[in-house]
């Protein structure tokens, strides 16, 4: 059986007040909603907080019913987003994945599926990341989604334009599984933990 999440990401919170993801940070910002820090320096929110605000405001909350984290990767490079896929789904996480191969791909299914994280290559043919990451961050409707950047050979400066449109890091490929969970966050990843028997 599954353990009930003690603590909420901020898109989660602003499904079950059915608000946007700014109002929420907003809330934060402004006292009226407690939160609290993560040492990875993601905003958490625990669920006995959110049901406190809702009621002292009389809100009905909206219960998530996700079971799973969602990621998205896009990169050009078949095998290297196959490999990754293959890799996260092989930890004991409840990880769901898909790929896009380049930027409209990664606007489409960024829409239709919308992943807690992207990972996201940087140097893409046509569309870039950089590109991909700006146009994710000004829409309402995804504007809240991570976006981490992968890179095989781009350039400081590349990355640094990367971090800029969204990105919260930029991973230097080859990067390692330890890397990649940090990047992520184990601690948001370990609320949906694999459960073996019954």
């Amino acid at each position: 059986m599954k353990r009930q999440k003690s603590y909420l990401m901020p898109a989660e919170v602003a499904e079950m007040l059915a608000v946007t993801v700014v109002s929420v940070r907003s809330l934060a910002e402004s006292g009226q909603l407690a939160s609290f820090t993560t040492a990875g320096g993601h905003r958490r929110f625990r669920v006995r907080d959110v049901e406190r605000y809702a009621k002292a405001n009389g809100l009905t909350l909206n219960r998530p019913s996700r079971s799973s984290y969602r990621v998205l990767i896009v990169d050009d490079d078949k095998s290297f987003a196959n490999m990754l896929g293959q890799l996260l789904t092989s930890l004991p996480y409840e990880i769901d994945t898909e790929i896009a191969h380049n930027g409209f791909q990664a606007g489409f299914k960024a829409k239709q599926g919308v992943p807690d994280v992207i990972l996201l290559d940087i140097m893409m043919p046509g569309v870039s990341g950089i590109e991909v990451a700006a146009a994710l961050k000004e829409e309402p409707e995804t504007n809240h989604i991570r976006i981490i950047g992968m890179t095989g050979g781009a350039t400081n400066s590349s990355e640094t334009k990367m971090i800029s449109a969204g990105a919260e890091k930029v991973l230097r490929k080859p990067f390692d599984i330890a890397e990649l969970l940090e990047a992520i966050d184990e601690e948001e990843l370990s609320q949906f933990s694999k459960h073996v028997g019954t």
